[in-house]
């Protein structure tokens, strides 16, 4: 069954969740490691896998849900019996009760691992996501079945997205860019950061999003602390405000940063800005396919040393059902970027000697030749000025 995105920044988008799910990647994916079946657990690949999405799989981690999907055959979609299924595409689905003196949900996955005939085959378990103890009863029950960590085959599947997954995303970036830029206009020298920051979350709310998924924002010498949540400090003249921003739409996130500076730049906060942006140019035009994680980074990292700029550990990230997906920019990142990725680029760092910390932060669809920005409602050549 299909849900609908509203975003008033656009026309209504239908979207079938079965659209969403590159089943075609998964199974090839599978055949080329052998696996007969994988077992998902994590709130993001049971939506991806199963279409099915409710914010209890976050708030509530203790009750399992999970996707059995063989290479052969159809798969079974688990899900506690409090809960409505209609947004699954799966056909087959198995209510459990939560909280019974019995783990049902765990027994009852072991039963349909034999009754699907899995005994003595390969599967590809999550077990970057499975309790210790799950999978101690699950190997326990199931010892002639050969297990190994699927978590690499999903992920992998998610990295190209479908075309109905970038018009989602495509959507949710907008509304979010949107909602960043009108808390930011709509913001005066006498508001505190937190009521800038409650704009944002009250604007793509009514925007499209379902959660607000976080919101990093801060002003003056409070921007160089990490994730900092804003505090009810009034707005200071001459200083610089940065947001790290994202919210989820039918499960699917968003990942922005925007700068702004409360009343008139100086010539140094002008020049400074300026340079962040051209190493944000210089790792957007890098970022195209064929390019691995670690060659973006290596790149960007150049820019920034060029430009005599303190650096990242991380310019860059693939985003869907998770904010940080794979391909990450970062040392070590062998997976190239292709045709058809959204990636999260940024840039930014700390400036020491003036307490004030730089970021930007835009979101990109991989094309065949280069990219096409899906963040462009903010003109980010400058920062917005809070006046």
């Amino acid at each position: 069954m299909g849900g609908k995105i509203m975003l008033d920044i656009m026309s209504e988008i239908s979207i079938e969740n079965k659209d969403l799910f590159n089943e075609a990647r998964l199974k090839e994916l599978m055949k080329e490691e052998g696996l007969a079946a994988v077992v998902g657990f994590s709130p993001a690949n049971v939506r991806y896998m199963s279409g099915y999405y409710n914010i209890d799989m976050h708030l509530l981690p203790e009750i399992m849900h999970a996707v059995i999907w063989p290479l052969e055959g159809e798969p079974t979609f688990m899900v506690y019996e409090n809960n409505n299924p209609f947004r699954t595409f799966i056909s087959d689905v198995r209510r459990f009760p939560a909280y019974s003196e019995i783990d049902t949900a765990l027994w009852s996955l072991v039963d349909i691992l034999k009754e699907k005939g899995l005994s003595g085959e390969k599967i590809g378990l999550e077990k970057r996501y499975v309790s210790a103890y799950n999978w101690e009863v699950i190997n326990n029950e199931l010892p002639e079945v050969y297990w190994v960590d699927g978590t690499d085959v999903m992920e992998r599947t998610r990295f190209i997205k479908t075309p109905k997954e970038v018009d989602l995303l495509r959507a949710a970036v907008r509304a979010t860019d949107k909602s960043i830029f009108l808390a930011y206009a709509g913001a005066r020298p006498t508001d505190t950061e937190k009521s800038v920051g409650d704009a944002m979350s009250h604007n793509v709310m009514r925007n499209g999003a379902d959660i607000v998924a976080f919101n990093i924002i801060a002003s003056g010498r409070r921007t160089t602390q990490g994730h900092f949540l804003g505090e009810d400090t009034q707005l200071e003249k001459g200083t610089i405000m940065r947001c790290d921003f994202g919210a989820n739409f039918s499960g699917y996130f968003t990942d922005l940063a925007r700068m702004a500076v409360i009343g008139k730049p100086s010539q140094r906060q002008q020049d400074t800005y300026k340079k962040f942006l051209e190493v944000q140019q210089r790792s957007l035009q890098a970022a195209r396919p064929g390019v691995t994680g670690e060659e973006l980074y290596d790149r960007s990292i150049q820019a920034h040393y060029d430009l005599g700029l303190g650096w990242r550990t991380m310019v860059g990230h693939s985003i869907g059902v998770t904010v940080h997906e794979r391909p990450i920019a970062a040392p070590g990142e062998p997976w190239e970027f292709q045709e058809g990725m959204v990636l999260c680029i940024e840039n930014g760092s700390t400036e020491q000697d003036y307490g004030e910390r730089y970021h930007i932060e835009d979101t990109i669809l991989v094309t065949k030749d280069g990219y096409e920005m899906l963040s462009d409602y903010t003109n980010t050549e400058s920062m917005t000025v809070i006046e």
